[in-house]
Formats: C-alpha cells, sequence, structure tokens
C-alpha cells in the first residue's frame, strides 16, 4: 500500500489498539478465554476471515503469533478489507456487559469503520498547483463530508476541481475563454501543456484513459447544477453516488497534479 493509501487506513498503533485491547491479549496471544468469543487459534484466525469478514488472507505470508499476524494484517490490508475486517471483529468479539472493557472501547472501533468509509478529500497540503480559493473549497468540503456526509460536499469539491484546472491553465499561458466548463478547461490542458504532450510508455492507453476522464468530467457541471446544494433541489445525489462523484475527482486531481509539477 502506498504512503498516501497508508496515510488514510489504520495506523499501526490504531491496528494494536483494535488487537490488544478489543480482541484481547492473553499471555501474547490472540482473544482471551474469560471474554465472549474466547481465544484465537491459528485455526480460528485462518476461519475468522472469510467466515466473518468475506476476506481472503494467506497466513502463510506472516510470522509470529496469532496476536502478531493479526495486528500485521489489519494494518497491511486495504483499506476496503479493514473495513470488513473491523465489522468482523465486532460480530466475532461481540462486546458483552455494559461495563466490560469492550463496550466501553467499541465506541472507539465504530468511530474508525465510519472514517475509514468516509470518501478522502486531497489535503490542502497535498497538492503543488493549488491557489487559496482551491485550498479554501477544499477545507469546506472535507468538514462538509465530517459533519453531513459525501452527498453535501460535491459542490465544494466540483469548485476546487474547477479552480484547480483553471489555475493550471492559467499559470502556463493556456487561454481559458469566457467561463468554460470543467470540461472545457481539462481539454485545453490536454491540447497545449507540454507535460501532457509526452505521456511515456503506453501513450495511446494513457491518452484513452485521459479522455474517458473528460468525458466524466462533463457530467460533473450538470451533476453540480441539479443535484447538489448549489441551487435549491431536493434531488439531492445519494450518499454512494456522490462518493463516486468526489472519488472520480480525486483521481482527476492527483493525476494531473503530479504530472504538472513532475
Amino acid at each position: 500500500m502506498s504512503d498516501g493509501a497508508r496515510d488514510q487506513g489504520l495506523t499501526k498503533g490504531e491496528a494494536m489498539m483494535v488487537t490488544n485491547q478489543y480482541v484481547g491479549n492473553d499471555g501474547g496471544y490472540l482473544g482471551r478465554e474469560d471474554w465472549p468469543g474466547g481465544r484465537f487459534s491459528y485455526r480460528t484466525l485462518a476461519e475468522f476471515y472469510p467466515q466473518y469478514c468475506d476476506v481472503e488472507v494467506d497466513l502463510s505470508l506472516y510470522s509470529g503469533t496469532s496476536r502478531v499476524t493479526f495486528i500485521e494484517v489489519l494494518h497491511s490490508v486495504p483499506i476496503s478489507d479493514q473495513i470488513k475486517i473491523l465489522k468482523g471483529v465486532i460480530e466475532r468479539c461481540p462486546p458483552g456487559d455494559a461495563d466490560s472493557e469492550r463496550s466501553k472501547l467499541l465506541p472507539k472501533i465504530q468511530a474508525l469503520i465510519e472514517r475509514l468509509e468516509t470518501p478522502q478529500l486531497i489535503g490542502v497540503g497535498d497538492l503543488k498547483a493549488s491557489s487559496q480559493a482551491v485550498a479554501q473549497a477544499l477545507r469546506e468540503a472535507d468538514t462538509l463530508i465530517k459533519s453531513h456526509g459525501a452527498s453535501s460536499a460535491v459542490d465544494r469539491v466540483h469548485t476546487a476541481l474547477h479552480g484547480f484546472l483553471e489555475s493550471a491553465c492559467v499559470e502556463n499561458g493556456i487561454d481559458t475563454g469566457n467561463l468554460p466548463s470543467i470540461r472545457a478547461l481539462l481539454k485545453k490542458l490536454e491540447q497545449a501543456h507540454p507535460k501532457l504532450s509526452d505521456l511515456g510508455a503506453r501513450s495511446q492507453d494513457v491518452t484513452t484513459i485521459l479522455n474517458a476522464l473528460g468525458t466524466i468530467t462533463g457530467a460533473l457541471d450538470p451533476i453540480r447544477n441539479n443535484a447538489t446544494n448549489a441551487h435549491p433541489t431536493d434531488n439531492l445525489l445519494g450518499e454512494i453516488e456522490a462518493q463516486l462523484v468526489i472519488n472520480a475527482c480525486r483521481s482527476i486531481y492527483l493525476y494531473l497534479d503530479k504530472k504538472l509539477s513532475e
């Protein structure tokens, strides 16, 4: 997993907290005999991932006790699998009595799940070529996602992407015309920015993907105008669809910012 993905997933400390404090640590091994769910053997740990999490894990790739193995797996798998494992942990190791150690930790585990399920925006400091307006829009979008969900943030993400593309054009002397759309700005960059003239190995295939991104951006303006808080409407995007839009914008941000800043 890349450093960027790792920053968004569980930290090593969080994986250790889930393992040692919630699942339990009994003499260095995973689980507690006196807690619901009991201790894990290597066999029951191997069965845990497909049975409770719908995740395939090859435990032969890991060494150490069942506790150490569980920490390494939880820390190293993709975020989507981390979410499944945390949910599986709650099912396999129920909290028990209201005063139990697990019951007190359960809100923290649930908060981790919520954080991992929230679409991750680009941090303001991650972009090399961002104006103050773009940075402010991203900060507002991040706040809205955390407080009201992804559906409320699509307008701010749209604003940030539009500002990012427009700044990239202006900084490189590319005429943007009169209030161009996101798709028009992306097309101008493709046609006129020198760093997009050579896309390296498999250039034609990468160009096809970039053109497909242009098609995606063509849908962002009507979505912003008709299905976000930019204008009064009762037809906001659903949460999952809003996450799709935000992640599509994120892909465009990341690729262009890194490519244009090479």
